[in-house]
């Protein structure tokens, strides 16, 4: 009983959003580099929500104890507007160095980017995208981040950076390795209360011969955002790559842009895909075999897909360079890739231009298929231009159904400058000059929003190319979470998975602090509960609980691995390891479940009366550690969420909250329970009650947090 306990009660905490009111951009400058080059840091902050938001923007030094937080600014940034802050160091600083950037503000739907690139002479810029990333989504302590694209070569450096985003001094561990899984190199390095540290030449720091294709594993014993950032010699143009989780992997990706063809100028352009297999990681006995790779040509309504098939070994990290002619055996050609295989792979790409000088463009990262922008959902682009720039937009459909889109530009005041509908053929890619097609040409500065209906899924991208230097940052369309209503986002009254609430009462939970203490009883006494969390983001939560379960004492680390589909939030894996007390003597019982195809548990944001289906899934637990241990594999039935109130005040031995209900999966593996009906606090984003009821809609118990901390 206290196992189907314990997997019950995590199940009733996980139906959190994927944003925070934090938010980290790791790595910033206003400095020399390297081979004469000059940094600047340019960031972008959209508001998409109905009320203007007040930012403040902390400066935290590098390799300095931080933890005062001394330098800092607020701003403010307008309704459904852009706020920019060019060379924001000197701009607002009057800093010269390097640094990362936290932004804080009580508006959580806020989106955060930066561009930091390389001035040259004559104004020409090479430039790298780095996002803001919330602070919740950090690598906690002791998770691994993989970093899958690194070089060393007369061509190429390759640099590594980390921001601490915690009050802690901790040590970032760096291990470095061949593209067969040798490891060839590793070291550790000191990161500051909210220190930010670049670890330049990364090879040499570890003592790793060079090597022209690698990857690396950070781990930490503090949460970091962790980076690579891989510079071409010649021309001084990087390209920055955030730190991935084992949790990011899919065994079905998409990259939306490939190409081998001419561009503007002369240009000539080309794509290299580097593939991971993380099965290798795991330390199974299968994993290796051979990938299916899907070309499909761009601008092309209800295209004749090409395929190919390479072979891929387990823990192999493959490099198909110039994958349009060496792979395909194509030329003059762009379009979008899928990659398929039976193994979880991470995945990324660059597409540059090969000049007489080396190379520049920009790393386009894979997406995998779950991971699409549902067609009712609206994504956000920032630091658009057309002005000494040109800006391209891209799409890719991952369904085979059409879609109708909405386009809207808008000013940095948040007013439309244009909006026009553009139709996406099923599985069609495409390509085209943003500012030509909305008929604003000139524009200095502006944003853009896409919204549509339905539920197929897509990707979208936008480009903006330097028309100085020819170099390209890629921008990823990011979701909006802002259900304000008015300017910010309105809903869509034909998506039964995001109903139109004029009323604004949707609700976005935010992530559980770390350090958050949490108390429970059930109806009985006879289990209860302090919990502990370590980590909580939108790829992994981590939990300590100090359980009692009928007068046996348990302690108990858990972590919960995530995976999006559209805007639901599923579980694909959830380990438990609980040390259980008995007459003096201790025994650890590990708890392995794996769900396949993850779990819906709950949406991202709460509507009052929306509705979410949850397929039929196969869950796997194994129980080791004690004798006899078990495999058993049990059937879930195809249920539905359901968002049952909003705003409903709910008073508990723990206080009185302003809650969200909503009706959960099953959760337990016994067939006693047959749903539950939850309550999450809207400020914490921690479970208030959880009411299990059997098929004939019987309460079954009770669980009621005590106190929390």
């Amino acid at each position: 009983m206290q196992r189907a306990r314990l997997v019950f009660l995590l199940l009733g905490f996980i139906g959190l959003n994927a944003y925070a009111a934090d938010w980290m951009v790791p790595a910033a400058a206003h400095a020399p580099g390297a081979a004469g080059t000059n940094w600047r840091t340019d960031v972008r902050i959209i508001n998409p929500s109905g009320s203007a938001a007040d930012v403040r923007v902390d400066l935290l030094p590098q390799n300095t104890d931080n933890t005062a937080r001394s330098r800092n600014i607020t701003v403010n940034v307008p309704a459904a507007g852009q706020l920019s802050l060019n060379d924001i160091l000197d701009s607002r600083f009057q800093f010269t160095g390097n640094a990362a950037l936290m932004l804080s503000s009580s508006e959580s739907s806020l989106i955060i980017t930066s561009r930091t690139y390389n001035e040259a002479s004559g104004g020409a810029t090479y430039g790298q995208f780095i996002p803001g990333v919330p602070t919740a989504n950090a690598l906690g302590a002791g998770i691994t981040g993989h970093l899958i694209y690194l070089s060393k070569s007369n061509n190429y450096r390759t640099n590594v950076g980390f921001a601490n985003t915690t009050s802690n001094t901790g040590r970032v561990f760096v291990r470095v390795y061949t593209s067969t899984g040798n490891l060839i190199g590793n070291g550790s390095f000191d990161v500051l209360p909210y220190g930010q540290s670049q670890i330049n030449d990364v090879f040499a720091a570890v003592n790793a011969p060079a090597q022209t294709v690698a990857r690396a594993e950070i781990t930490s014993t503090v949460p970091v955002i962790a980076y690579s950032s891989v510079i071409d010699n010649g021309t001084g143009d990087p390209i920055a790559i955030i730190a991935q989780r084992e949790s990011e992997a899919a065994t079905e990706l998409a990259i939306p842009a490939v190409g081998r063809v001419p561009g503007a100028g002369g240009s000539q352009w080309r794509s290299d895909v580097r593939i991971f297999n993380l099965s290798g990681d795991q330390h199974d006995d299968q994993g290796g075999g051979l990938l299916t790779l899907t070309y499909y040509p761009g601008n092309t309504p209800n295209p004749i897909p090409v395929q190919k098939t390479v072979a891929i070994a387990r823990g192999e990290l493959l490099s198909l360079e110039d994958i349009i002619q060496k792979t395909f055996g194509m030329d003059n050609a762009s379009g979008a890739l899928r990659i398929q295989g039976g193994s979880q792979l991470l995945v990324t790409s660059r597409t540059y231009n090969q000049s007489a000088s080396g190379t520049f463009g920009q790393d386009i990262p894979a997406v995998a298929n779950a991971g699409g922008l549902p067609g009712s959902a609206t994504s956000i682009f920032s630091g658009l231009s057309d002005s000494g720039y040109r800006t391209n937009l891209g799409f890719f459909n991952l369904s085979n159904n059409a879609l109708d889109l909405t386009l809207t530009l808008k000013r940095p005041d948040g007013s439309a400058i244009a909006t026009k509908t553009f139709n996406l053929g099923g599985n069609m890619m495409t390509q085209f000059n943003l500012f030509d097609f909305m008929g604003a040409g000139g524009t200095a500065a502006a944003s853009l929003a896409i919204s549509g209906t339905g539920n197929n899924l897509y990707t979208a991208y936008a480009s903006v190319v330097d028309n100085r230097s020819g170099d390209a940052v890629f921008i990823p369309g990011v979701r909006s979470t802002a259900t304000t209503g008015g300017n910010g986002n309105p809903g869509n009254p034909g998506n039964p998975g995001n109903p139109g609430n004029p009323s604004g009462q949707c609700v976005t939970l935010p992530f559980m602090r770390a350090g958050l203490k949490l108390g429970y009883r059930n109806s009985d006494g006879s289990y209860t509960s302090t919990q502990t969390v370590i980590a909580d983001s939108s790829a992994q939560t981590q939990l300590h609980d100090e359980a009692v379960a009928g007068g046996v004492a348990e302690k108990i680390d858990s972590t919960i691995d995530f995976v999006m589909q559209g805007d639901l939030r599923a579980t694909s894996h959830l380990l438990s390891k609980a040390t259980v007390s008995v007459a003096g003597f201790s025994s650890t019982i590990n708890t392995d479940i794996t769900f396949s195809p993850a779990v819906v548990l709950a949406p991202m944001t709460f509507c009052p009366g929306a509705t979410f289906p949850v397929a039929a899934s196969t869950q796997t637990t194994v129980v080791s550690g004690i004798p006899g241990g078990s495999t058993q594999v049990y059937q879930r039935p195809a249920t539905t969420v359901e968002v049952l109130a909003v705003h409903e005040s709910l008073t508990v031995a723990g206080g009185t909250f302003d809650t969200v209900k909503f009706k959960a999966p099953q959760g337990a593996t016994s067939d006693a329970v047959s749903y539950s009906i939850v309550w999450n606090d809207i400020a914490s984003g921690a479970l208030v009650r959880q009411d299990e009821y059997n098929s004939s809609n019987q309460l079954v118990s009770r669980l009621d947090l005590t106190s929390i901390q």
